[in-house]
């Protein structure tokens, strides 16, 4: 019995119940907010019974916890040179690196030893074992992020990643890099940046916070409130 909705962007706000699924403490809601603007928290993508592979396992257990390369699932599909990029900056600070790149084609040419290069991995269970990641800013990889506890090197592309990027780094977290400087001298010297500064120890308080949020619960308990209170 609903009417037929045109623009599934800015005809789909319900007068009842507008749900955000982010956290606060990534995003306060704003004081001119009406009431059915309700915020639950992150709703995060752990897959059911996922492990690291053996060769993540093993790269993480030869050394030092690495940076973390992503692009999520859309700017993945676009990648420009933040892969090779990635592999160039991370051999002039001398440091560890895993890149999940996705389709194959965007493997950089030249490997060294000190980087894994795989499709994909489960971010959840991946992030809390790294030093940093750098990636897109959409809003499910940023969450992850946040709940492990490590500071973002914020490479936006397109959409709400900007805004995203912004609100990193105006918590501490994250040194951004924007679109048109997403080569190896930014991205090396954004990273030096975080990871020298007070951005680790910033994450790991707010990774606390985020933690003790139960997004999934409290979306849940909204829903149920609002909807079965009418029924």
């Amino acid at each position: 019995g609903l009417r037929p909705v045109r623009d599934a962007i800015f005809e789909a706000h319900s007068p009842v119940l507008n749900l955000q699924l982010y956290s606060g403490h990534f995003a306060p809601r704003p004081p001119d907010w009406s009431a059915e603007k309700r915020v639950a928290g992150f709703c995060y993508y752990d897959p059911p019974g996922a492990v690291l592979a053996p060769e993540i396992e093993a790269f993480l257990d030869r050394g030092e916890p690495p940076v973390l390369f992503t692009l999520g699932s859309t700017a993945v599909q676009k990648p420009g040179a933040f892969y090779p990029s990635a592999v160039e900056a991370l051999e002039k600070l001398g440091l560890r690196g895993i890149l999940l790149i996705g389709p194959e084609k965007n493997r950089p040419a030249r490997l060294p030893d000190t980087i894994l290069c795989v499709p994909y991995s489960p971010y959840g269970l991946l992030m809390p074992r790294v030093r940093a990641v750098a990636h897109q800013c959409g809003i499910g990889t940023l969450s992850h992020a946040l709940r492990a506890g490590v500071p973002s090197v914020a490479c936006p592309f397109a959409f709400d990643q900007p805004n995203n990027a912004r609100r990193l780094e105006a918590l501490g977290v994250a040194e951004v890099v924007l679109p048109h400087q997403h080569d190896a001298r930014h991205i090396g010297q954004a990273l030096e940046r975080l990871l020298a500064g007070d951005a680790p120890a910033r994450a790991q308080r707010l990774g606390d916070l985020i933690r003790a949020e139960d997004g999934v619960a409290r979306a849940c308990a909204i829903l149920e409130e609002v909807f079965i209170s009418r029924s």
